[in-house]
């Protein structure tokens, strides 16, 4: 079961000229002078926001995750500079890394919150009552004047930490003869003060401008979110025998209390509307297999229902044309089942036009033919002037009659 209290500080999208308008009212706020934008939309509202490396203990073997690709693949990172850029295209393709993509293009985190979602969730309010639904989409955003080139300092001390093991006791002392050692720290550096600022930093997280060496990144507008998060376990007054560990959190402090909310039924029509702003997967992913599959999903819009094949028969018998009435007949009784709700007759006509544009084998006992037809009755009952909570409520009642 999962909790609605992040709507407290939300705020819902239903278009993208809406989404737009109130991004414009963020960054006209005073706080927001001279600020840099970051986003990250999220296609289930109750997720946590975590870098793949926190999840499943894989922070554990971070060290080897880093080491094994370049000792096994060696011909496939020969250019690359230094080890936050091994870390990008590691993330590029897939490999866990600490690396959190964000983008600065809001437009960008918009279609990613609106990925669809065929499966509902249990949600609890404040006042104890529970919804079943899909999850919402959302959107949030940071607000920074700092942020870091992939060669600063800082961002290489970290990406060179998350090459180390730390699994067993590692103090600071030999973090930073390591640190020495690959020209990162100076012994002029080594009083206890500068360590322990150095210990500050550490638990910080950082926005990172790539290099941008893949078009994906330089399409979506790529930023990353670089945590370092590592815990130091003080030993005494000596701070250089503080025991230093990789963790794991949820990142969701380091985006502002605000988010954008998108609710599953509006997800669709916002992915269609951000289309026209040439927001789609084609233009976000240039590698090929998203290019077709793109080009699956437009030519897919104009499918129409395909009957199953049958071999010929011959004798076209009593029971075949029986069979062609019986057909007749429940097309008849689900627009009787329609025309009692008291609609016109256009309206009628569209909904049962619905239900034959899905008369596929077994439509009733299918979850995503019943969430689509579902969805397509809403939209027209919204076409024609009903709430949200009134068209919702009818599709659901409409389409539970029919199947009964």
């Amino acid at each position: 079961m999962h909790s609605t209290d992040y709507l407290d500080d939300a705020i819902e999208v239903s278009s993208v000229d809406d989404f737009i308008k109130q991004i414009n009212l963020i960054y006209q706020e005073e706080e927001s002078i001279e600020k840099r934008f970051y986003f990250r939309g999220q296609s289930v509202d109750y997720w946590d926001i975590r870098p793949s490396v926190f999840r499943n203990n894989l922070i554990s073997v971070e060290h080897s995750l880093m080491a094994e690709p370049i000792r096994k693949l060696p011909k496939e990172f020969r250019g690359l500079g230094d080890t936050f850029e091994v870390m990008e295209k590691y993330q590029h393709y897939g490999l866990s890394t600490r690396l959190l993509d964000v983008t600065s293009n809001p437009l960008v985190a918009l279609y990613f919150a609106c990925e669809p979602n065929d499966y509902e969730e249990v949600y609890k309010s404040k006042d104890s009552t529970e919804e079943k639904r899909n999850p919402h989409g959302i959107v949030y955003f940071k607000r920074t004047d700092s942020v870091y080139r992939y060669d600063d300092l800082i961002i290489r001390i970290i990406a060179y930490l998350s090459e180390q093991n730390l699994n067993e006791e590692i103090n600071m002392n030999k973090v930073l003869l390591r640190l020495r050692r690959e020209g990162f720290w100076t012994s002029d550096h080594s009083n206890d003060e500068n360590v322990i600022n150095l210990i500050k930093l550490l638990q910080k997280s950082y926005i990172v401008l790539p290099v941008v060496n893949n078009e994906r990144l330089s399409r979506q507008s790529g930023a990353f979110l670089l945590p370092a998060k590592f815990n130091f376990k003080n030993s005494g007054k000596d701070v250089r025998k503080a025991i230093i560990e990789k963790s794991v959190c949820n990142l969701r402090d380091e985006f502002e209390q605000t988010v954008f909310y998108i609710t599953s039924d509006n997800k669709e029509r916002i992915r269609e509307e951000l289309n026209q702003f040439n927001i789609n997967e084609a233009t976000l992913f240039p590698e090929l297999e998203y290019q077709l599959k793109h080009i699956q999903i437009e030519l897919g819009r104009n499918t129409k229902s395909v009957v199953q094949f049958e071999k010929f028969n011959e004798q076209f018998n009593t029971s075949d044309k029986n069979s062609l009435r019986d057909i007749k007949i429940r097309i008849d009784q689900i627009e009787a089942v329609i025309r009692g709700y008291g609609f016109e007759d256009d309206i009628v006509d569209e909904i049962v036009k619905v239900f034959k544009e899905n008369n596929v084998t077994d439509w009733y006992k299918r979850e995503n033919i019943q969430s689509k037809i579902r969805i397509s009755i809403r939209k027209i009952l919204l076409g024609n002037n009903y709430t949200d909570q009134d068209a919702e409520n009818m599709a659901r009642e409409m389409l539970d009659k029919v199947i009964s």
